[in-house]
């Protein structure tokens, strides 16, 4: 894998940060990227209707039931909460790939679980000012002097410790993204990696972030990034699910119960980035014709008894 070390000094040569510890230093790698996430959703749904596959929206999943050939789904239909229908699925094997809603299928269904700590995280959107990072036109190819961005050439994460060892609302690990083609023009999204909200239930998130993370995000963004306005256009926040060890959960049900192999469950972790190969691998699992993964290496990924 390629990538480049810089000192304090380069890093504010090629990205709009400032004040930074002289003894920070950055990892930068060629293959850094940003996934255009609506444009994602799209070609996979594109390709699900392609293969004969019917998507049926505004199912809320009540119970699954496994049996020795096969899974039942039952699930209520329709958009409208008041006058729902409920609707009986037959197949042969199933995911539930369903996020930090995993439990609502799974207690339900099969009388367990899983131990969740549910982050609603914060993202801030800024306006952009200032100059352009110009590329270097005579920099080597796939080197961060090659790119030009307004304001920074790439997406990037501050690894660094709390202000308080004791308090998690002081955390230091922050991310942005540059403005991107696919997004609001001018707006780039700055954020602390932390959430002061958490939770065993996404019933209890709420209607929005909490004021302190927003606030970290501002407070980050008026002492070390220039080109930038320090107030924010916009917030939003998202469910993250994490488990013990902020790793993935990809297992079948628990050998317990009774024909465990028919459904796979996923969540847990930040899974986005690796749909394709964590999709082979859940397909690998319920057709494979031993039922066992031809990817190895997710053994560390298999429920155990701290998820409970």
């Amino acid at each position: 894998m390629k990538y480049q070390i810089l000192n304090a000094d380069e890093i504010e040569k090629q990205f709009p940060f400032k004040e930074l510890p002289k003894t920070y230093k950055g990892i930068w790698a060629p293959d850094n990227g940003c996934i255009n996430v609506s444009l994602v959703i799209e070609t996979l749904r594109e390709l699900c209707t392609k293969h004969g596959v019917h998507i049926l929206e505004w199912a809320d999943v009540k119970q699954i039931k496994t049996y020795e050939k096969g899974i039942e789904v039952i699930a209520m239909i329709g958009d409208n909460l008041s006058c729902r229908e409920p609707l009986k699925i037959p197949g042969e094997r199933c995911a539930i790939t369903v996020g930090a809603y995993i439990n609502h299928i799974l207690e339900p269904s099969f009388n367990f679980k899983l131990n969740l700590d549910i982050w609603q995280m914060a993202s801030s959107y800024f306006s952009v000012g200032g100059r352009e990072y110009p590329a270097d036109p005579k920099a080597e190819k796939d080197t961060v002097q090659s790119l030009s961005g307004k304001p920074f050439k790439s997406m990037w994460f501050q690894f660094e410790n709390n202000d308080d060892p004791n308090d998690p609302t002081s955390s230091n690990l922050f991310y942005g993204f540059p403005a991107l083609p696919w997004g609001t023009p001018g707006i780039c999204r700055i954020a602390v990696d932390n959430a002061t909200h958490r939770f065993a239930d996404p019933n209890d998130r709420r209607s929005s972030p909490a004021t302190i993370d927003v606030e970290r995000a501002r407070r980050f963004v008026s002492k070390h990034v220039q080109g930038v306005v320090d107030i924010s256009n916009n917030v939003t926040s998202c469910l993250q699910t994490n488990v013990y060890d902020n790793m993935y959960v990809l297992d079948y049900l628990p050998r317990e119960i009774k024909y465990n192999k028919n459904v796979v469950i996923f969540t847990a972790g930040w899974a986005f980035k690796l749909i394709p190969l964590i999709g082979l691998i859940i397909y690998q699992m319920l057709w494979g014709k031993q039922k066992t993964p031809k990817k190895k290496g997710i053994d560390q990924f298999k429920l155990i008894f701290s998820f409970f």
